[in-house]
Formats: structure tokens, sequence, C-alpha cells
């Protein structure tokens, strides 16, 4: 059994926020090509121009709104506090309000982003929880947690 325990810090933290982010503004995007669209139609359709000047000032507000995102309040609520790693492959990350069950078998590749570690599954079993720092392991060896994961840990250079 291999587990780590802790809230996130460094390298670690940073990249799990940063990520955030990118899924927030990214998921917006759908939102606002929507959006666009009904008030390009609506303009159009009522010959006002004042629909397309407010309907964009509105979308330009929710885009920074979701820009902004994570709040700081939020922040605590992105983490996992616990990680453990079976030996028969199931694997558990508690989080703010409730535990992820996740397998060995659906890690498509862990993200060695420095002190930490980052799991990305196959699309059916994704899920933002599983993350661990080197510096909070509790039961095993990081030897072992690499031999464990050894053909899918990918080193992310200071650049990326």
């Amino acid at each position: 059994m291999i587990e780590f325990e802790g809230i996130p810090s460094g390298k670690l933290r940073k990249h799990i926020i940063s990520a955030n982010k990118k899924l927030g503004l990214i998921s917006s995007l759908f939102g606002v090509i929507v959006a666009s669209a009904i008030i390009i139609y609506l303009t159009i359709k009522f010959n006002q121009p004042i629909i397309l000047l407010g309907g964009f000032v509105w979308l330009a507000l929710f885009v920074v709104l979701m820009a902004l995102q994570p709040f700081k309040k939020d922040v605590p609520k992105l983490f996992a506090t616990k990680l453990t790693i079976f030996e028969d492959g199931k694997m558990i990350a508690v989080g703010y309000d409730q535990s992820y069950h996740n397998s060995v078998e659906f890690v498509k590749k862990v993200l060695d982003v420095g002190d930490g570690y980052v799991f990305e599954f196959m699309f059916k079993a994704r899920n933002p929880y599983f993350h661990c720092q080197k510096s909070q392991i509790t039961k095993g060896t990081i030897e072992q947690f690499e031999e464990l994961f050894k053909d899918k840990i990918v080193r992310l250079d200071s650049n990326s």
C-alpha cells in the first residue's frame, strides 16, 4: 500500500489551480458561443444595436468572472487530502467533502510536476482529485510508486 496525506503546496498546488482555470475558461467558451449566436440573432430580428452592445458587455463580464476562478475560498476544495493506492490496484482519493474511487488500470499517464504527481485517466474515468505530493508520503516509498507507474510517468520540464 502506498499512501500520501496532506494538502499540496508549491509547484503541484500551482499546477492544479492553473489546470482548473484552463478548464473553466474552456468550458465557458461553449456558453459564450451559444450566447453570441443568440445575441446576434436578436439584434438582427429586432434591429436594435443596443442588444448587441449590452449582450457582449455581459459576455465579457462572464469571461472575466471565469478567468478569476477559482476564488480564494474555493481553492481548498480543489485538493485531495489523502490518496491511497492498494496492492490490488484500487485507488481512493479523499477530497474536501467526499472520497473518490478509481483503479490503477485506468491511469493513462502520471505527470511529474516536480514536487508531486497528477494522474490523468482514460476518458470515462477522469477525476481531478487524484494527485499527490512527494514529500507527503506516509506509507510506502517513492521508489515503489515510480515502479508501479514506471511506463506511465511523464516528467514535465520547468517550461511547461
